[in-house]
């Protein structure tokens, strides 16, 4: 099994000092190679390859970065989304205000559309 091999206090990645414990790569192989194996709260041991934890790892911190974005900010991207879509829905001809529904001729069509080509 590829993985880290590990160290007890000698030198580690591109020769720095590595701390007792502390694991090494071979950086020749790519990450989906690399495995890891750990032991969960539970007692179980799981093993998984470097490439699914570094995912794993941006993942979670995507989701503790909403998790911890504040109300403000996401009432603020509320309304960025909402302005989107009410101007997507004007240029096809409906408009949407406090609750009102309109319907009319969009701003911009191009007459060729409707045009048949048959002749």
């Amino acid at each position: 099994m590829s993985g880290p091999s590990a160290s007890l206090g000698g030198l580690g990645i591109n020769g720095s000092p590595s701390l007792p414990g502390e694991a090494t790569w071979d950086t020749s192989l790519p990450p989906e190679k690399q495995l890891v194996q750990y032991k969960t709260s539970s007692g179980e041991v799981k093993t998984i390859s470097k490439a699914e934890l570094q995912e794993q790892l941006e993942t979670s911190e995507k989701l503790m970065a909403s998790v911890t974005e504040t109300w403000e900010q996401k009432l603020e991207k509320t309304k960025e989304v909402q302005k989107e879509r009410e101007k997507a829905l004007e240029s096809l001809g409906i408009t949407i205000e406090k609750n009102l529904l309109g319907v009319h001729t969009p701003k911009k069509v191009r007459l060729d559309q409707f045009v048949s080509s048959a002749g």
